[in-house]
């Protein structure tokens, strides 16, 4: 009897979740088919596996306005199927710097590369993001969690005045970028990248990639 009871309890949640997630489906126009990947696998691998969802901005309009409508959008049909991940998107620092709305996702997620700037070296790369980046996203987005979502060197290209490119060059800034992370371990820089991407429209933008240039375990994790 009481297994009897607890199937039709079961199959009476099963039906009322069906119902939420209809409803969740109807009110959110963003459960796109990359939404439904992401909900899948958090079914399958729980919520542990997952630190936060970002939202790319390569294929919207790039307006304040227009990234954080697909944030928000996001992050109701999330919430409305019971998934908790924080949501936010990745844009360039200075853009997140200038548009403090963007610091109203969960996270802040900044790209910040030191050789756009023109003014430092490789081997400051990693002051200029802790000493520069770090404290202008912590003024503009009091509170936030901070992520440093992209950092890295090209190895070749042409040099942006002060910043010069080469294998040894780019080996340089993520040595710099490794080391001066320990300073603020509250924020997690993330390499930039592993593998050079042929398809971009310049030698800079291409050549980011440390795969096959040199050895990260030795030549960089190890330096600090």
């Amino acid at each position: 009897m009481l297994t009897v009871v607890a199937s039709m309890f079961g199959a009476q949640l099963d039906a009322g979740a069906e119902l939420l997630q209809a409803n969740c489906i109807r009110s959110a126009p963003c459960s796109s088919n990359n939404v439904q990947t992401f909900q899948t696998a958090f079914k399958k691998f729980g919520a542990k596996r997952y630190a936060g969802l970002t939202i790319g901005i390569n294929y919207m309009n790039h307006s304040v306005e227009n990234i954080l409508a697909k944030v928000n959008d996001v992050k109701g049909y999330l919430r409305c199927v019971g998934v908790a991940t924080p949501v936010f998107t990745a844009h360039i620092w200075v853009n997140i710097r200038d548009s403090p709305a963007l610091c109203s996702a969960d996270f802040v997620a900044a790209n910040a590369h030191a050789f756009f700037d023109g003014n430092v070296e490789s081997a400051q790369a990693g002051d200029f993001v802790f000493n520069t980046v770090v404290p202008s996203l912590k003024k503009a987005c009091p509170g936030k969690p901070i992520i440093i979502s992209e950092s890295g060197w090209p190895s070749r290209g042409n040099a942006n005045r002060a910043a010069k490119t080469s294998v040894n060059d780019e080996k340089a800034a993520l040595n710099s970028l490794n080391g001066v992370s320990k300073r603020d371990k509250t924020v997690m820089v993330f390499a930039f990248e592993y593998d050079d991407q042929t398809w971009k429209f310049n030698d800079n933008e291409r050549s980011f990639g440390f795969f096959g240039k040199f050895n990260l375990n030795n030549e960089v994790f190890k330096s600090c």
